[in-house]
């Protein structure tokens, strides 16, 4: 009986020991893994920061305050010489050419800013895209004006039908898009816009995925991060292609955007002096006289090889009322990333020279 006993309380003691062990472990397997979910979590918030100091960085190089231009309280502000304004302009835009329509980096360290990461971030100009509604409008009057060209009245006053195929090769502005578009991202702009009619106008290019034509560019929204290969190009994004802002409906040719360069055909040279381009830049421009002069060399083509329906809605006047930057941050394992929407303060007051911007919309993605 004693001999029994003892075996008993032996047993009794291993299995007491293996149920510590099992606990032990399972209180140890759960602070590690406590710990490893604070650590990301606080490289989380780090990048969550720094993604949103790359939207105020991007905010920053893109606005420009004169320095001399503080009105005391009370006073009345006193108005610029347009040779003045020239010069500022031309300060403003040697800051702001040589970093849109490519990668800025940012690297930091512990040591120097607290944190190991880096911030990217990619800038564009609005006005240097396809305006979504202005497009549509423009599309709305080409089909009411088709049907009155269809018809011709003669001497007699009569009306008479014309063939079809008279009017059938009579390209548009619409139309050399709508080809142009199709060509790149394989959806059909036109017929999109139409189906999209009552919804006009639209708030967001984002809009355009609900439609059939648009669904295979789902994958084709925003601009991935770079990986600095030198020899890959730049992928074509929507949103980088189109805007939906309020604008004049021209095209800075200054500040066209990378993907609608690409889209018309204009390839960027690596090798183009930026500094140049900002010499020669102009406030006003006769794009027809001063594009061979000044651009033709930076785009690769000349005035006369652009469909003169495109260079027809060139913009004479550098027009920059908005700008978007894609950022992204990253700190540890953790990438995070978001698309926002500059849109300048003070756009009718183009005889200030101050140009400053707001943020005005952000997106997560």
């Amino acid at each position: 009986m004693t001999s029994n006993k003892k075996g008993y309380i032996l047993i009794l003691t291993f299995f007491f020991i293996a149920l510590s062990v099992a606990l032990i472990t399972g209180v140890l397997k759960q602070a590690m893994n406590f710990q490893k979910n604070a650590s990301l979590m606080r490289d989380k918030e780090k990048a969550k920061l720094l993604v949103l100091s790359g939207v105020q960085l991007a905010l920053d190089q893109v606005s420009l305050i004169e320095e001399q231009q503080v009105a005391q309280e009370g006073a009345r502000p006193s108005q610029p010489d347009e040779k003045a304004i020239q010069v500022f302009l031309a300060r403003w835009f040697s800051n702001v050419f040589p970093i849109i329509n490519r990668w800025n980096a940012v690297s930091l360290t512990d040591q120097a800013f607290g944190v190991d990461g880096y911030i990217k971030y990619f800038i564009s100009c609005e006005q240097g895209k396809i305006d979504l509604n202005n497009f549509a409008n423009i599309l709305e009057k080409e089909s009411k004006q088709t049907a009155q060209q269809a018809k011709s009245i003669d001497a007699d006053g009569k009306t008479e039908t014309l063939d079809s195929q008279d009017t059938s090769n009579v390209k548009s502005y619409t139309s050399v898009i709508d080809e142009l578009v199709k060509k790149e991202f394989k959806v059909d702009l036109v017929a999109t816009l139409k189906e999209a009619k009552n919804s006009i106008p639209l708030e967001d290019p984002t809009q355009l995925l609900k439609y059939k034509s648009f669904e295979s560019a789902k994958n084709s929204l925003f601009l991935p991060l770079n990986n600095d290969s030198a020899n890959k190009k730049i992928p074509l994004t929507l949103m980088d292609l189109f805007t939906t802002l309020p604008s004049s409906g021209k095209l800075n040719p200054w500040f066209l955007s990378y993907s609608m360069a690409r889209t018309l055909g204009l390839q960027r040279k690596p090798d183009a002096q930026v500094s140049d381009i900002i010499k020669q830049f102009k406030p006003k421009v006769e794009w027809e006289k001063e594009w061979d002069k000044t651009l033709a060399e930076f785009y690769g083509k000349q005035f006369k090889s652009i469909p003169k329906e495109i260079t027809n809605m060139f913009s004479a006047e550098c027009e920059a009322t908005a700008f978007s930057v894609i950022v992204y941050a990253k700190v540890g394992p953790i990438i995070q990333r978001l698309y926002a929407i500059l849109e300048r303060e003070n756009p009718d007051k183009m005889q200030r020279k101050n140009i400053v911007f707001k943020i005005t919309k952000i997106v997560w993605f």
